[in-house]
This record gives C-alpha cells, sequence and structure tokens, in this order.
C-alpha cells in the first residue's frame, strides 16, 4: 500500500519508520473529502461513515500534510488527491483495502510492518564506461555514440558496461547477486516483453565485488562486465530468429529484495558502433 511511502508524487519519506526495533506510525492520515464543514474539500454528499473510510483516505507525511489542508488546500482538488491515491494503491488487494478505516489503519499498518520486516531500499543504475589508463568514466548509454565519435583519439583499453548499486537505506544491505537482462520481443507492445540474462566471462573478477558484499547506508559498489559480451549475445539471438530490443540490470539482495535499473533500448544506445 502506498509502495511504502508518502502519497504526494515524488515524495519518499516513509509511512512506517522503525524506532529501536519497533514500527511507528510516521504519516498523517489525511480525507480526500473534509470530515466538518469548513475543513479542506469538504464534501456536503458524503454520508458521515463514508468520510473515515479508507476510499477517501491518503496518507502524507507532516510536512505534505500542511501544506494540503492547512497552507494552500485551493491547490489540491478532490480529482487530483484521488489520481494520487489510485496511482499508490495500484496492485494491493482490494479484499484488504475493504477492511480498513481511519480507526485500524494505523494498527494494521504496524502490525504488516512488524510481520513482512522492514523493506530494505537499494538503487541500481546502469551505464556504459570507458577504461583507460589510470581513470574511467561513465557514460549514459543514450549519449554513447556521440562520446565515442569525440574520444575517437583516446586510447580507450576496454568498453564496459557499468552497474551502479547503492544502498539508499538507513541500515547495511548485503549484495546477493547482480545480472544484465535482454528483453526479447518488441518494448512497445502490450506488457513487458520476456527477459533473459546473460553475463558472460567475469574477466573483472578482481574489480567486481564478491558476492555476498556488504554496503554500508549512502554507499555504492559497481559491477562490470565488457561491452562485447553483450553484443556477442545479441548477435547469437539474431542468428537465432530473436530480437533483443533493449536491456537492464537487476540486483538481488540476500534478505530477497530485488531492484532493477531503467530499460535501455538497444535504438537508442547504438551499441553496434563499438
Amino acid at each position: 500500500m502506498a509502495k511504502g511511502d508518502c502519497y504526494f508524487p515524488g515524495c519518499a519519506r516513509k509511512i512506517i519508520e522503525e524506532i529501536d526495533g519497533e514500527p511507528i506510525m510516521a504519516a498523517s492520515i489525511d480525507h480526500i473529502r473534509g470530515v466538518e464543514v469548513g475543513s479542506a474539500r469538504y464534501g456536503k454528499a458524503m454520508k458521515g461513515t463514508e468520510r473515515s473510510e479508507f476510499g477517501n483516505l491518503i496518507l502524507l507525511c507532516t510536512s505534505h500534510h500542511k501544506v494540503l489542508d492547512r497552507m494552500h488546500p485551493e491547490d489540491f482538488p478532490v480529482d487530483l488527491l484521488e489520481s494520487w491515491k489510485n496511482e499508490k494503491e495500484a496492485g494491493s488487494g482490494e479484499e484488504i483495502l475493504e477492511t480498513l478505516t481511519e480507526s485500524n489503519l494505523e494498527e494494521i499498518l504496524t502490525t504488516a510492518f512488524t510481520n513482512a520486516g522492514p523493506r530494505r531500499e537499494i538503487h541500481v543504475g546502469l551505464a556504459a564506461a570507458f577504461m583507460m589508463p589510470g581513470n574511467s568514466f561513465k557514460i549514459p548509454f543514450e549519449h554513447l555514440a556521440e562520446t565515442v565519435k569525440a574520444a575517437s583519439r583516446i586510447t580507450v583499453q576496454s568498453h564496459t558496461v557499468c552497474v551502479t548499486i547503492t544502498n539508499s537505506d538507513s541500515r547495511d544491505v548485503w549484495l546477493d547477486d547482480v545480472s544484465i537482462r535482454y528483453m526479447l520481443g518488441s518494448l512497445t507492445a502490450p506488457g513487458r516483453a520476456p527477459a533473459i540474462s546473460y553475463r558472460g566471462r567475469n574477466v573483472f573478477a578482481s574489480l567486481n565485488p564478491q558476492t555476498p558484499c556488504r554496503i554500508a547506508p549512502g554507499d555504492s559498489v559497481v559491477w562490470m562486465m565488457k561491452l562485447q559480451a553483450l553484443l556477442e549475445f545479441r548477435e547469437a539471438v539474431l542468428a537465432d530468429g530473436g530480437t533483443v530490443s533493449g536491456f537492464f540490470a537487476a540486483a538481488r539482495l540476500c534478505s530477497g529484495e530485488k531492484e532493477e535499473s531503467a530499460v535501455v533500448d538497444w535504438a537508442h544506445a547504438e551499441l553496434d558502433i563499438i
């Protein structure tokens, strides 16, 4: 529900925080349609019981609660808040949501947090990289072609795929696995294209992290593979009559959480120039 954070778009503050090992409700329960006459977005047509049902509730951090209800309520109409709610709760079981009310919401959320355990947060980035004598630098794949042309006189020892895993949590995380996944079929077709993994030989074994690998809060680790291995795999798929439309990086933690990078469209990456 709410993917664990404030419903305000772009806000990453958590609904539940862990203090000394105990889950604490860190969000304000906000009404889409106000409860009392004169309150923000008061809905005259709503019945009293409907105002406390979960369908009329969103979860906001303290700061955004004040912005929406006290400082600028006129900027946040009902239809906008309902769109936030629909986006945040997509994929949540309706049978669970129907049982929630304003009076039991905090208890159910903290109980669920305790039973499931806290989710550890990481960010996975994917870029190309040039390794040169004594130096290296990363390039977004969409700028790879122009960078290769501009750097044609520079001695490049290796063109690589660079995956950066950053611990954005407040606790240590343990990295279990990193992989590159290739998307078969069209990226524009309905539904997500099937994906398969392939990494090739670990030619950077001395540089890549040995898993399981601890990542402290705020720290990052970098995992690399030869860009040529990615190209060779695509050629093998094409020779077998298939297509590779894109690729992305995937990381798995020892605690079970999985995270993926953004998908790189092969047509935009122009990798065949390497």
